[in-house]
């Protein structure tokens, strides 16, 4: 492997421990996490539909965890 695979790997192993360690802490997020990979899948594919609706829902979804944050 070059160094700059390497360093996407690096980087992508400390981003997915955040964001496990923050989706333990407030599982509204898990939901968010999964729906932005969701929205990167369908922009990838092209789909419009499939983007409206993982952005709503990750909306949706950002709003239920920020009201589980204040409780």
């Amino acid at each position: 492997m070059d160094s700059e695979s390497t360093t996407f790997l690096a980087r992508a192993r400390l981003w997915a421990g955040s964001a496990a360690e923050s989706a333990f802490e407030n599982p509204g997020l898990l939901g968010v996490y999964i729906l932005g990979g969701l929205t990167i899948f369908w922009i990838i594919e092209g789909n419009t539909y499939g983007i409206a609706t993982s952005l709503v829902s990750m909306a949706v979804s950002l709003i239920v965890a920020r009201r589980f944050a204040r409780r």
